[in-house]
């Protein structure tokens, strides 16, 4: 088992490795030209900690653990602090490759274990996010340690272990409170392994109550020693006691609207209004976007269908960063898999592993309520990546299956399996998705901007025109001429077609989101038109 871990790891921080090599061709190598993204608000929040600066004010906007770590990150490394963190990240990533070699060689084998692994090694987009300045990889790092340290104390239980699994879980709700819904199995967990230890110990009833109470104290002994700073610091800035963030309240309101959409993340004054009449907490916001729906619960039942099918669609929603942009860019991401090629076998994994149930229910229990908690929120591409190491366990068990399957020739039950492998490809591949948006177009000419590289801007105008066209018929007109206005605003054109484009989209199509951006390109035209910027967006190389 040594020898495959080992060879796991090595696969794993190898790809790393190489990637970070590739990684300066990428307009996400620096981060610091990245504002207004959550990349460079962990960034600058990192650093301003790292220096001693009180960044807090009332309960944490978003959880506090990632810029926490990047602060020590920043005390470490320094001005390396870019290459740091993400070799950093990359090994994390790859101890979260070996930590499925384990599960899978306890689940079936050592052949599902490395299969396993390997799948978890080569995952395109969990390379691609922990290779940012995002939460996405440490959460999926605690995450699967949880699922581990909850699997393997099935097998062998102990205190200790318990002790490991309350300070673990601390760890990931500081990093991201949705792992919560994991309490229950805790709570099983708790029960089936002190029964385990008592049952094995042969004891008495009275010495039993006592194993029970000794696996549960440590337990929240573990718990209480991860949370009681956030505890302390809540206390001292007159704060509720428990809070982890106030971000929770403006997810579920955004991700529930029945105008939000069913992927992605559109702020819109509605959303914000709800979020505030609810003074930011998350029952109240549950409770007040629930009544948008009192008349119309089937909307309600149709909104979170349309997200769950976003989740197992292969399409890897954006925000912040754009996977599919930096498959342009590093072509190492053109020959790794991704979650369509991958579906087929983690769904064959489940059905072949279902009578190891007893056993392997962490495992079924992490996947199925982590996934709710994401659907039940609002759903990104990377919001998935948590799941994905746990999948692949089953991934790993179901190419097994697969494998006996045929050399036992049983050939009609490996055609049935080869043809659910095919037709969940086939369904969630996103055979007819635009990968980039507008907006991606313009950060990506910016970009070739400021590196001073005006036919590579040039080049990105050009193609995001070309695309807008494309899907004239898809997106609503009033979207078709604020996207025009802008690209003609950025090559330098007649403001006074500009304004033309922007009028119609107003006239199209007043809603509020789209009001904001028409208002905000328009005060940018005005400032130009006054000559006090002549440029927009860092784009010198088109300014007239």
């Amino acid at each position: 088992m040594l020898i495959g871990g080992t060879a796991v790891f090595g696969a794993a921080l190898l790809t790393r490795l190489l990637y970070l090599f590739l990684m300066g061709e990428s307009p996400y190598h620096d981060v610091t030209l990245l504002k207004g993204t959550d990349c460079f608000v962990f960034y600058e929040k990192a650093l301003k900690i790292a220096s001693g600066e009180d960044v807090s004010e009332g309960v944490y906007y978003q959880a506090p653990l990632y810029p926490h770590f990047i602060a020590l990150l920043f005390k470490i490394f320094g001005d390396a602090i870019q290459t740091g963190q993400r070799l950093f990240q990359f090994l994390l990533g790859s101890a979260t490759a070996v930590m499925v070699f384990y599960m899978g060689h306890r689940l079936r084998g050592v052949v599902a274990g490395i299969m396993a692994g390997v799948l978890a090694a080569l995952y395109g987009p969990l390379l691609f996010y922990e290779g940012a300045f995002l939460r996405a990889g440490p959460i999926t790092f605690l995450n699967t340690l949880l699922v581990l340290l909850l699997f393997t104390g099935t097998y062998h239980p102990g205190r200790w272990k318990a002790l490991a699994v309350g300070a673990v879980f601390g760890l990931s709700v500081l990093l991201k409170p949705n792992i919560l819904i994991m309490l229950p199995v805790l709570v099983y967990w708790w029960r089936d392994s002190s029964r385990g230890m008592a049952d094995k110990g042969h004891e008495k009833p009275s010495a039993k109550i006592k194993t029970y109470a000794a696996v549960a104290v440590f337990m929240v002994l573990g718990f209480v020693t991860v949370m009681s700073p956030l505890w302390v610091r809540n206390i001292k800035a007159g704060v509720d006691v428990f809070a982890v963030s106030r971000r929770g309240a403006l997810e579920f309101v955004e991700g529930n609207h029945p105008d939000s959409p069913a992927a992605g993340w559109r702020l819109s004054e509605p959303v914000m209004e709800i979020t505030v009449k609810s003074d930011r907490k998350l029952l109240p916001a549950i409770a007040n976007t629930l009544e948008l729906y009192k008349d119309r619960p089937l909307q309600f039942a149709a909104k979170q269908l349309d997200k769950t099918l976003a989740f197992l669609s292969g399409f890897e929603a954006p925000n912040n960063l754009n996977y599919y942009v930096e498959k342009r860019y590093v072509p190492l991401f053109r020959f790794l898999p991704a979650w369509p090629h991958l579906l087929g076998i983690f769904i064959l994994g489940l059905w072949f592993s279902r009578k190891t149930f007893r056993l392997s229910y962490p495992l079924y229990a992490y996947v199925v309520l982590y996934s709710l908690a994401t659907i039940a929120f609002y759903f990104l591409g990377r919001f998935r990546l948590p799941v994905v190491p746990v999948l692949c366990v089953f991934g790993g068990a179901g190419f097994c299956s697969l494998v006996e399957l045929l050399r036992s020739k049983r050939f009609f039950s490996f055609l049935a399996a080869v043809s659910v492998f095919i037709a969940a490809f086939w369904l969630s591949f996103p055979f007819d998705r635009t990968f980039l948006s507008p907006a991606e177009y313009y950060n990506l000419a910016r970009f070739h901007a400021i590196q001073k590289e005006p036919e590579k801007v040039r080049e990105w105008i050009a193609e995001g025109l070309s695309r807008l066209e494309e899907q004239k018929e898809d997106i609503s007109a009033a979207a078709y001429h604020y996207h025009l206005a802008k690209y003609k605003f950025i090559r330098g054109g007649p403001l006074s077609e500009v304004e033309a484009e922007l009028g119609m989209a107003l006239e199209l199509d007043r809603g509020p989101a789209l009001r904001q951006d028409i208002e905000r390109l328009s005060g940018y035209v005005e400032k130009r038109r006054e000559g006090e910027d002549r440029i927009y967006m860092g784009m010198r190389a088109l300014a007239p």
